[in-house]
């Protein structure tokens, strides 16, 4: 199962209370943005457990949402993951890149124009855009391309792509993967095989997060 649209504004605040958007004027059905990585984990689990669900990750003792850059990347390496859990957690890459494709070899997600299905450094006007208005891919999931970065759950190193959603990365090094590209990626570069990385602690006005659950 997977959100067919980015954590919005409105969802991060109904569970946490608060919304660390930089652009909060572009509205709750906006993507939220300016979370870490660190961030996107604690949420997953508020989330699951405002919902009555198993959690998909155990945490350290001293993680919580809004931690310093140095404290969340020396903490991130502690985070385990329950992939049979019902819970809320962070698609790993792979099944990123599987989503975004769905079924089809494409360039962009849902279609060949980039325009249609992203906002990008060439049409966002610097900033970020309500959830739903470009077009969908193929499994009606929206902003696959643009918007904002999306969190994985994978550490940065060596990938196969493609149409494998069970491959798991590393998270043993010091980076982890962001896919889909946002407001600020040029054109060219919002692809399904674009990847990037950041340390677990850093945080972008470009930067969200879309979660999945495994189907019990």
């Amino acid at each position: 199962l997977v959100g067919n649209a980015e954590v919005s504004q409105l969802l991060w605040r109904q569970v946490t209370g608060e919304n660390p958007s930089g652009f909060p004027s572009c509205g709750e059905r906006c993507p939220v943005e300016n979370v870490s990585w660190c961030d996107a984990v604690v949420f997953a689990n508020l989330l699951s457990d405002a919902q009555g669900l198993d959690l998909a990750y155990t945490l350290p003792d001293r993680m919580h949402l809004g931690l310093s850059v140095d404290a969340c990347n020396a903490l991130a390496a502690g985070v385990r993951a329950h992939f049979d859990a019902e819970g809320y957690r962070l698609p790993t890459e792979a099944e990123w890149e599987y989503l975004a494709r769905a079924g089809k070899d494409t360039r962009v997600p849902g279609g060949d124009d980039v325009d249609d299905v992203a906002w990008h450094a060439g049409n966002s006007d610097a900033n970020t855009h309500e959830s739903g208005k470009k077009a969908p891919n193929s499994w009606d999931l929206v902003d696959m391309a643009g918007n904002v970065w999306e969190w994985t759950w994978d550490g940065y190193g060596t990938y196969r792509g493609g149409f494998v959603p069970d491959q798991v990365g590393d998270t043993s090094g010091p980076y982890r993967v962001l896919r889909g590209g946002g407001w600020r990626t040029l054109p060219r570069d919002v692809r399904v095989s674009d990847r990037e990385r950041a340390n677990p602690g850093a945080r972008d006005d470009s930067t969200g997060l879309r979660l999945v659950r495994t189907r019990g």
